[in-house]
């Protein structure tokens, strides 16, 4: 491979945003595309953004990128599906769903949790990103290890109240 070949293959541009629990210290990071507008539901481009970061681990350690925290990483149901996210190491990601996905019109709860499962047994958790109450119903939503709320949309005191309600489901961050 060539060196410029080598530079498009890791040039991949990163940012992390900070991810805390609910003693509001910092639990892990979340990795993004640099300059990403995390607004709404993943596009192509971003949805490409897991397989870009696992191209990246080639060269550079999960360490060097959130030291001993996790890492926080969007995903969409069919790259969990498809199977690449066992690339990644075991014990050391969360890789986050767009909480929307189970408000939208026929969603299959059951598949989700069954995918969810099995994606826990491989060593992974996992979570969900941008939820507000309508995206977030205790009862109709996968078991899940970590929400990431829209404090924007909610306020802050229906964000403690979410919390509260996913604490007591079992959601640990």
């Amino acid at each position: 491979m060539s060196d410029q070949a080598n530079h498009v293959e890791t040039s991949t541009l990163l940012s992390r945003r900070a991810v805390f629990d609910r003693d509001a210290k910092v639990c892990g990071y979340e990795l993004l595309p640099a300059g990403r507008r995390d607004q709404g539901v993943p596009d192509r481009a971003s949805s490409a953004f897991p397989v870009d970061l696992l191209r990246r681990l080639r060269h550079t350690s999960l360490d060097e990128l959130v030291g001993s925290r996790s890492a926080h990483i969007r995903v969409t149901e069919e790259f969990l599906r498809s199977g690449p996210y066992q690339q990644f190491p075991v014990g050391r990601v969360c890789f986050l769903l767009d909480a929307s996905v189970f408000c939208a019109h026929g969603s299959d709860s059951e598949a989700l949790e069954e995918l969810f499962q099995i994606v826990r047994r491989d060593g992974y958790r996992i979570g969900l990103h941008g939820v507000t109450r309508e995206s977030y119903g205790v009862g109709d939503v996968p078991q899940v290890d970590a929400i990431s709320i829209d404090t924007e949309a909610l306020g802050d005191d229906s964000a403690v109240e979410l919390a509260e309600e996913g604490r007591r489901v079992g959601v640990q961050s």
